[in-house]
């Protein structure tokens, strides 16, 4: 066995192989520095103590709250979408989205929503049911 099919063997080397197939799913900063935390807690035992642990952590959070890394593209529209449920309209308001566009199309409605800052639109489609109940969410398409 030559030499770099023993480095491939490591552990170290498979670990970092791990965190370049983590990169390739093109993660958030912030997932990117939970992902370390978790590296140097988890597998290096770095910290020593469960409350050195937590402190690093702890920080962590701060700093990606600080910096306002939350705030990335796909963070937003994930938690636009989460909240979607709760009540359509202020929920896109709240997360940047102006509503642009109404259409509707028998006994169903259209919606557009729109975020200039991440220059993205969101369609839904809302299904109304021969009992009046309207179905919001019946399809939904990101357009980026």
């Amino acid at each position: 066995m030559n030499r770099e099919d023993r480095i491939r063997k490591r552990m170290s080397y498979r670990r970092w192989k791990r965190f370049l197939d983590f990169l390739n799913t093109n993660p958030s900063k912030a997932e990117i520095l939970r992902r370390i935390h978790d590296l140097i807690d988890l597998e290096l035992r770095g910290y020593g103590y469960a409350t050195h642990s937590m402190y690093a952590k702890e920080s962590l959070e701060q700093l990606i709250k600080d910096e306002g890394l939350e705030q990335e593209p796909q963070d937003e529209i994930m938690k636009a979408l989460d909240d979607f449920y709760h009540d359509i309209d202020e929920v896109m308001k709240k997360h940047g989205f102006e509503d642009i566009a109404q259409a509707h199309d028998n006994g169903s409605m259209v919606r557009h929503f729109y975020n200039k800052k991440l220059d993205v639109l969101i369609i839904i489609e809302e299904q109304q049911m021969p009992d009046g109940e309207i179905l919001e969410g019946f399809g939904i398409t990101i357009k980026q």
